[in-house]
């Protein structure tokens, strides 16, 4: 290796975003370089070949306090500062020209590397820097939890997912994630994940089988409010603990509902596309109702059903709302009358569903429901596809019995390209991303992170859809 030969290793600053590295730590530079050492003599050449040592932060120190009479060679640990640099460079340019790079490192010839800071540059020894490495690990961290727990991420390997948040809080409690495609059959989820301490799943079936395989599974966290893809009994039975995330996305729902409301209602796409069309007609095909005066039945007063409330009462509606299970009070608190399902049907101008999918919702917006319902009224379901019996839907809209409908969720998506909603003027579509802003995306790796690293230290997450399990899994 030329002594002219120079790469910067990697950017330690507030953009870094190699998980290996905790960037919170006053000495991240001295990660960087202990993971580099341990990778060596490890067998790793490069910095690209160190992606298949280790899983997190922790086993990569861990792995260097274990090898203190096992220091690489010097032409080895300067080959893998160098390729790094090949590997970082890019990244490293691109802070560079905005101001925000921090500590650098590179590789100065085979036996120093460069220490480029804030405000000094100074060139160590390979020896003397492997020496004060091992000595500032040992004295900041004397203890480091072994790995002892694993936690599978169904349908968690999106190129563009970041685990990092929810890596971070699991290290905390001794716990790895691992990553996986989306796995839709029982026998493959249980194959793949058979040694599971804990699962995040998205959409895979949890079911009784799945459930009833595993020998220490504690825990099994969906990834949205809903969990109709859990086997909740079972996994009470089994002593799982079974969580949701309810509480993350209830205003971007409720907005999503009252778009949805407001586009059928405006008849926003025949207006839009009018305009598209060179045709200027500044008025609306009847019938548009004023919203005002007019009545809102909501089904399901949760924390979604409850917030879109709170934003459809704005608009000076008569609301009511049916929910045989909570209290008055819940209906107080957002204004809303409490009727029985079938005067909301009667009642109701405008619907809102927003109920969980399970046995008694299943289907609960059926045929005979529809048939109740006025023909100015329009339907809105940002909850679960199946809670709406979709085929006697698209009779009622084909024949009449009702204006219009607003839907985020389908029984089957994505849906078929020959769906007759899809060719709908008075149905207005979008695809189950009422959960969606940046800020919603930002704050669930944490919160996965989290609710499972309590179980697995034996506390009881936020939100334990089942809280029976207790009497089998203590939880404090």
């Amino acid at each position: 290796m030329e002594n002219t030969q120079t790469a910067s290793l990697i950017s330690i600053s507030s953009t870094l975003e190699d998980p290996r590295v905790d960037r919170t730590k006053r000495h991240s530079l001295t990660d960087i370089i202990a993971i580099a050492i341990c990778a060596v003599a490890r067998g790793a050449d490069s910095w690209v070949d160190m992606e298949v040592f280790g899983k997190s932060r922790k086993e990569w120190l861990s792995g260097f306090l274990e090898l203190p009479n096992a220091i690489p060679s010097h032409d080895a640990f300067g080959r893998v500062f160098s390729t790094a640099g090949e590997h970082a460079q890019s990244r490293h340019s691109r802070q560079a020209q905005k101001g925000r790079v921090g500590h650098s490192v590179s590789a100065q010839g085979s036996r120093s590397i460069r220490c480029d800071c804030p405000g000094h540059r100074r060139t160590r020894s390979i020896t003397n820097m492997v020496q004060s490495t091992h000595h500032t690990l040992t004295r900041i961290e004397p203890t480091m939890p072994d790995t002892n727990f694993t936690v599978y991420f169904i349908g968690g390997q999106n190129p563009s997912a970041d685990h990092a948040d929810t890596i971070e809080e699991l290290d905390k409690v001794g716990a790895r994630l691992v990553p996986l495609p989306r796995l839709e059959s029982e026998d493959e989820i249980i194959e793949r994940t058979a040694d599971a301490d804990a699962l995040i799943v998205s959409e895979a079936p949890i079911t009784r089988k799945v459930l009833s395989s595993y020998d220490h599974c504690k825990a099994v966290l969906r990834t949205g409010v809903g969990f109709d893809c859990i086997d909740v009994p079972a996994a009470s039975d089994n002593g799982i603990a079974v969580i949701n995330v309810p509480d993350l996305w209830t205003r971007e729902v409720a907005n999503q509902a009252m778009m949805l409301l407001l586009s059928i209602n405006r008849k926003l796409l025949e207006q839009e596309r009018s305009v598209r069309e060179n045709r200027w007609t500044p008025r609306i095909s009847a019938p548009v109702g004023p919203l005002h005066t007019e009545t809102a039945g909501v089904v399901g007063l949760g924390r979604i059903g409850s917030a879109f409330a709170r934003r459809i009462k704005a608009f000076e509606v008569d609301l009511i709302a049916y929910d045989p299970f909570i209290s008055d009070e819940a209906f107080e608190a957002v204004g809303a009358r409490s009727v029985s399902f079938d005067e909301l049907l009667e009642q109701s101008d405008y619907i809102s569903v927003h109920t969980p999918l399970d046995d008694g919702t299943y289907h609960l917006i059926d045929e005979d429901a529809l048939r109740k319902m006025k023909p100015n009224a329009i339907l809105i379901n940002s909850s679960r596809g199946p809670v709406v019996d979709e085929q006697a839907l698209i009779k009622a809209l084909q024949e009449g019995w009702i204006l219009g409908a607003g839907l985020d969720v389908l029984e089957q998506e994505p849906p078929d390209p020959d769906n007759p909603l899809l060719g709908m003027d008075n149905v207005v579509l979008t695809p189950h991303a009422a959960h969606y802003s940046e800020l919603s995306m930002s704050l669930r790796p944490r919160r996965y992170g989290v609710e499972v690293a309590a179980v697995l230290d034996g506390r009881q997450p936020m939100n334990l859809v089942n809280p029976q399990v207790m009497e089998v899994l203590p939880l404090r």
